[in-house]
């Protein structure tokens, strides 16, 4: 019996196997239709998955975030599984009704595998998470703007990249008048840095004048692929160190600095000597006081454009008109009175494009007479700009030195000696009794007007001279009623001026004008 039971035991399970087997191949036969009718139904199923997904991914896609690896794989291979049941459904409709059953076989067998396929795909489509967000979004898509490549602006560049590839100059001050091409500039930088792969990740963040800590750590983090919880600023910024202590190399650039930032506070590593080499700052700033106090070894100025390339620059901006006109040297004339500052010139240019020339003469005429009131987007992005450099003067006393600076001319350099003497004639200073403490004072509020671009560098340390456009935004604060200024340099005056507000006028210059008498009525001789 036992010998009996070892002989028929194995063909009973080959039996076994075999009945299975030829069930299965019979099922591919018998049930072919009803295999592909199941087929489209789980088919449609993982259509609308697919719908879902693809939704979901064009999202992420339009809030620039990077779709990750397996949804992109996940959807490749379900559009092709797709593309293989529509396949076989179109072949099935035309063969489903003939007797041929070698055909039959073989649709029932693989419509059988795909529905296993296509019930797989469905499961794996559920994503916890479609996307993560994409780190340096506002540099590599930053567009150029009005970036031109002089060699005024080259040379600029190569310094700050300069001083990005030296490893003892962590900080990075970048500093120059209001609408000079700071931000523009560092801009080119940060696309330059990705480009050449000095840095991993490169972070630019645009300050307001009373910057927000935790808008400032959030601007950083989400440009790093990471989220901060809300709570404290300071275990945020612990976050945030550690972060930017990680081997990556980081540029952060912080553009439009107007005061001492608190690195530290804010959780970005303050870098000393080759301390966190890995990481270094960029700042720009009008005042370059500002990159002293943020204790930058390297400060780089942005100056105006010389001559030859601001006219350059207003040309390509005016279009041909400027070769049209009578009279010739008109062009370079409107040109000259940007004073090489681009944001003029560019906003100049636009706003003249393909006018006549009776327009370009009045523009000439209300840019001399510091009131450019018909010419678009002057006031508002030129002299607004120059303007906010102003506001933000911390000193009242600087602030009446510069608004007595435009009682001078167009051009004019303006002696030390007459701002003291002007000074201590209007009471400007206090806590001095003293010229030679007049002059003390004066010397210190001059540096300050230089350092945030208000005044221009003269070779002789007892002359400052005002750029031209600054100048022009000087008299128009001047002028308003509560300064108490009347300026009408240059303006073609014959005889006194016709005005009620000289009444409450302190401050009146009339210089360069034809006037041959005073009107001595009511004036004690």
């Amino acid at each position: 019996m036992e010998v009996l039971r070892i002989v028929i035991q194995p063909i009973t399970e080959a039996s076994k196997y075999l009945l299975v087997t030829t069930k299965r191949q019979a099922s591919y036969l018998v049930y072919c239709k009803k295999y592909v009718e199941n087929l489209r139904s789980e088919g449609e199923k993982l259509k609308w998955k697919i719908n879902d997904v693809q939704r979901l991914v064009e999202v992420a896609e339009r809030n620039n975030e990077v779709i990750n690896d397996t949804v992109q794989g996940w959807l490749a291979n379900a559009q092709g599984i797709i593309a293989d049941v529509q396949r076989l459904d179109d072949q099935a409709q035309g063969n489903l009704r003939c007797f041929h059953l070698r055909l039959r076989y073989k649709m029932g067998k693989e419509a059988k595998k795909k529905i296993a396929t296509v019930l797989g795909l469905q499961n794996d489509g559920d994503f916890t998470s479609i996307s993560c967000p994409n780190r340096n979004t506002n540099i590599e898509f930053l567009p150029d703007g009005d970036f031109y490549k002089f060699e005024s602006t080259e040379l600029a560049m190569k310094q700050v990249m300069d001083a990005v590839k030296d490893e003892d100059k962590n900080i990075i001050g970048v500093y120059g008048m209001g609408g000079v091409g700071k931000t523009t500039l560092v801009k080119q930088v940060a696309k330059l840095v990705k480009n050449e792969s000095l840095y991993e990740e490169v972070v630019m963040v645009l300050l307001s004048k009373n910057p927000d800590p935790k808008g400032i750590q959030d601007d950083i983090a989400k440009q790093l692929g990471m989220r901060l919880e809300d709570g404290s600023i300071h275990m945020r910024a612990c976050e945030l160190s550690k972060r930017l202590n990680q081997p990556k190399n980081v540029l952060i650039i912080l553009d439009n600095l107007w005061d001492r930032l608190e690195l530290a506070d804010l959780g970005i590593p303050i870098p000393r000597g080759k301390e966190h080499k890995g990481c270094k700052i960029i700042i720009t700033t009008r005042d370059m006081e500002v990159c002293d106090i943020m204790e930058s070894p390297a400060k780089i100025e942005v100056k105006v454009l010389p001559e030859q390339d601001s006219w350059r620059l207003f040309r390509e901006k005016a279009g041909g008109v400027v070769d049209t006109f009578a009279s010739h040297d008109l062009p370079r004339k409107v040109a000259k009175e940007c004073g090489g500052l681009p944001i003029a010139i560019v906003t100049l240019g636009r706003a003249l494009r393909n006018k006549e020339e009776l327009v370009w003469k009045n523009a000439l005429l209300e840019l001399r007479r510091s009131n450019p009131v018909n010419i678009k987007d002057m006031n508002e992005k030129v002299f607004t700009s120059l303007e906010m450099s102003y506001n933000y003067l911390e000193s009242e006393e600087a602030k009446s030195l510069f608004l007595l600076c435009s009682l001078f001319e167009e051009g004019y350099h303006i002696s030390m000696n007459d701002l003291i003497r002007y000074g201590m004639g209007e009471g400007l200073f206090s806590n001095v009794n003293t010229l030679e403490e007049a002059s003390f004072k004066v010397h210190a509020l001059i540096g300050k007007l230089k350092a945030s671009s208000l005044l221009l560098e003269r070779e002789s340390d007892n002359r400052v001279k005002m750029h031209d456009l600054v100048r022009n935004a000087a008299t128009s604060i001047a002028t308003r009623y509560e300064h108490g200024f009347f300026v009408k340099i240059g303006a073609g005056l014959k005889e006194w001026p016709e005005n009620e507000n000289l009444k409450e006028c302190k401050r009146i210059s009339l210089a360069q004008n034809n006037i041959e008498s005073l009107p001595w009525k009511g004036i004690t001789k």
